[in-house]
């Protein structure tokens, strides 16, 4: 797994300073957390599906994710005016 993520990291770009890969296999367990997070789960049902023993490790991946749940796009306020002759507006 290891290698399949460092050669696809390496063609899409993702290197470091070092021309090292800048995304490793355990970014993407890190990233299956915050979205699961994002998408409604639970903190113990996180646990279960990376296998920690303890939530306090599930606590950590996600605590960058839950410090940054409020970001700078929230507070960007967009209104949307459609004519009624306007295909959207349907």
């Amino acid at each position: 797994m290891y290698n399949v993520v460092k050669e696809h990291a390496l063609a899409a770009g993702h290197i470091n300073r070092k021309g090292e890969p800048s995304l490793a296999a355990h970014d993407l367990r890190r990233t299956a957390a915050a979205l699961a997070l994002k998408g409604g789960a639970d903190l113990r049902q996180i646990q279960q599906m990376l296998g920690h023993a303890s939530v306090t490790t599930t606590e950590r991946y996600l605590e960058p994710m839950r410090s940054l749940q409020v970001t700078a796009g929230d507070f960007i306020q967009i209104e949307l005016v459609i004519e009624r002759d306007d295909p959207l507006a349907e």
